[in-house]
């Protein structure tokens, strides 16, 4: 692995190599963005990097620290994840005195902290006495997918480097190229995506498909006379909350497709082209107003589950908002 296999994050990866090629490498590093967007393939390659014989501005991945690193038994790199959902202060105090010694073999120790938000209290208090007393030779990687969970003192003490989402033309055309995806489900994937190719490449286009066609039957159904079906299907989608996270994005992108349908009436800018049809007749049936309205509930609904508001809470009021919008088509309202 090298920089150049990380796609859509070409200025953070400019970052980091200017400060190899610079040596002016900072004490700790905080790679900051949603999941799934290369955040720790560029923290491991980087972290690689730094101990490359090469001393370019990249890893060589042929000298004997590239290949134990790859062999995962280079002995200056250190690793820290979450265990049961979080990481304790045993953890951090294990890590202090192993950092307390110099380097073995390469220029740097480089620690790794993967979803350092799971730090507890008492861990990330501990770990920060260990940011404000660097010890010589050692680099901190840190990596959130949320850095307002963190401390503001950690994060004053980092270097950040921001990821973003990857355009979805880069996704769509990864998936063709080097995992042989047929173009029209790279494309429906990549729609689906949120601009994550970790996402991308979980997707099933069976399942994509599958969720579609069960939202739009209950899109279809739904209604305050059938107010023990909305409920029902509440209680049954909130079980999963990975599942409820792709319910509403479907949703999501369904909605702004019939939205298009409605404003410009062309297929070619729609994502689910291959169910435009009950799309089309969705739509017909609202007008522009409520269909905005219906985006802006799944999307503020979106926003509230990311906080880990109660999910079934969460559903049950975006399913009445639904059928208050739906009970006024005939209206026009």
């Amino acid at each position: 692995m090298s920089f150049s296999d990380i796609i859509g994050q070409e200025r953070s990866v400019s970052i980091l190599r200017s400060a190899l090629r610079g040596g002016n490498v900072s004490h700790a590093y905080l790679f900051s963005g949603p999941e799934g967007i290369g955040k720790r393939l560029v923290a491991l390659n980087f972290a690689k990097a730094l101990n490359c014989l090469s001393l370019n501005d990249d890893a060589c991945g042929k000298c004997i620290p590239c290949k134990k690193f790859d062999n995962e038994n280079f002995p200056d790199f250190l690793r820290v994840e979450p265990v049961e959902g979080s990481i304790k202060i045993e953890l951090i105090r294990e890590l202090r005195k192993k950092i307390s010694f110099r380097p073995y073999e390469g220029k740097f120790k480089v620690v790794f902290i993967y979803k350092v938000e799971d730090m507890t209290s008492g861990a990330a208090n501990s770990f920060l006495k260990t940011l404000e007393e660097p010890t010589e030779a050692t680099v901190f990687i840190l990596v959130s997918h949320n850095f307002n969970l963190l401390l503001p003192t950690i994060i004053s003490r980092c270097q950040i480097i921001q990821f973003h989402l990857i355009p979805l033309e880069i996704i769509k055309n990864k998936l063709i190229n080097d995992f042989q995806i047929a173009p029209e489900n790279a494309r429906l994937i990549s729609s689906y995506s949120q601009g994550s190719l970790g996402k991308a490449l979980e997707m099933d286009v069976s399942d994509v498909q599958e969720k579609r066609h069960e939202i739009l039957a209950f899109l279809n159904k739904i209604s305050f006379k059938e107010i023990d079906l909305v409920f029902k299907k509440s209680k049954e989608w909130s079980n999963d909350s990975r599942r409820v996270e792709t319910i509403l994005q479907t949703t999501l992108n369904l909605i702004r497709d019939m939205a298009i349908l409605k404003i410009t009436g062309k297929e070619k800018f729609i994502t689910n082209l291959d169910v435009k049809d009950k799309l089309m007749s969705l739509s017909n049936s609202l007008n522009l107003k409520q269909l905005l309205e219906l985006f802006n509930t799944v999307e503020e609904t979106i926003r509230y589950f990311k906080r880990n508001i109660n999910i079934q809470l969460l559903l049950d009021l975006l399913f009445i908002k639904i059928c208050n919008v739906l009970e006024r088509r005939a209206y026009g309202r």
